[in-house]
């Protein structure tokens, strides 16, 4: 995508202007994921050392191929961030990193996602000789997963959650109530 001399140049660009408006303080509004807390942390911390590296959104959600037969497999996609928020639901912007075997639903995802973090680490310390639109040499490129989503089957399994029967089911939120009997 890079290489392509309308996408790359744009992806390059987006990623500049991101750069300059992380440097600058405040935020003049919210548009994209490039004016959150994350990406100025990340920013200022170096990990987008050049407007040739590449932010990925990692996600997954189970689909049933055929409901009666109960097979169901879990697509794990990374989405490019680097692109116009219109062209990150583009087949283009979305890259399916593997799918997880059926019949059910994964019992964990650890197997599955562990060659796929080997090589977004990879990614992530720079792949060199990249050859990107608009610069006369090979550009190092650094790939870099800023995000993980999905839904609450498919969180609960990235994040191997276990459920909530403690006391603070809330994820440490501490509700108010009035006790009624069994339940508040």
């Amino acid at each position: 995508m890079l290489a392509d001399s309308k996408t790359g140049t744009d992806m390059v660009k987006a990623l500049k202007e991101a750069r300059e408006a992380a440097a600058a303080s405040p935020v003049q509004g919210l548009r994209d994921w490039f004016d959150g807390a994350t990406f100025r942390k990340l920013v200022e911390l170096n990990y987008f050392p050049s407007n040739t590296c590449a932010a990925l959104s990692i996600s997954t959600d189970g689909f049933q191929a055929w409901k009666q037969k109960g097979l169901e497999g879990w697509p794990i996609i990374a989405t490019l961030l680097n692109v116009h928020p219109s062209s990150r639901v583009q087949v283009m912007s979305q890259l399916i990193l593997g799918i997880t075997p059926g019949p059910g639903q994964p019992a964990e995802l650890n197997s599955s996602l562990h060659p796929v973090a080997e090589e977004l680490n990879d990614l992530a310390a720079g792949v060199s000789g990249v050859t990107v639109a608009g610069f006369s040499e090979p550009q190092i490129l650094r790939v870099l997963v800023v995000q993980f989503a999905g839904d609450m089957p498919a969180g609960e399994k990235l994040l191997n959650a276990i459920g909530g029967n403690g006391e603070y089911p809330g994820g440490f939120r501490i509700y108010a109530g009035d006790r009624l009997k069994h339940r508040y």
